[in-house]
């Protein structure tokens, strides 16, 4: 499964603290754990569990992934785990990076 291409730049949403954007939300009604796991997973397990929670994240709604995405981005405890906008803690540190790396290079260009 290819993940979705990601924007560079600013967010891809006004407001993504605002939880209006989960409704109709592809993971609603399945159980946390698929999206979190728990501490005595295997990697296998884990691997596993991951891909069939981004598989449920690629059902959304685009705006609604964009919204979740986003608020997945904003730093904090709770980006360190689970799957959220279809991509796990470390795709997320790599797309933080290549937002702040793009937009120090249009500050730079302007």
């Amino acid at each position: 499964m290819r993940p979705r291409a990601i924007p560079r730049g600013s967010p891809l949403v006004a407001d993504p603290t605002r939880w209006e954007w989960a409704e109709g939300a592809a993971c609603a009604g399945h159980p946390w754990e698929l999206f979190y796991g728990h501490d005595t997973e295997t990697g296998a397990d884990r691997d596993e569990r991951e891909a069939t929670a981004k598989q449920v994240c690629e059902g959304c709604p685009l705006n609604t992934w964009k919204a979740c995405l986003e608020r997945a981005l904003i730093p904090g405890p709770k980006d360190q785990h689970g799957v959220q906008g279809g991509h796990t803690p470390e795709e997320r540190i790599q797309i933080r990076h290549n937002r702040q790396r793009h937009n120090a290079k249009q500050r730079r260009a302007a």
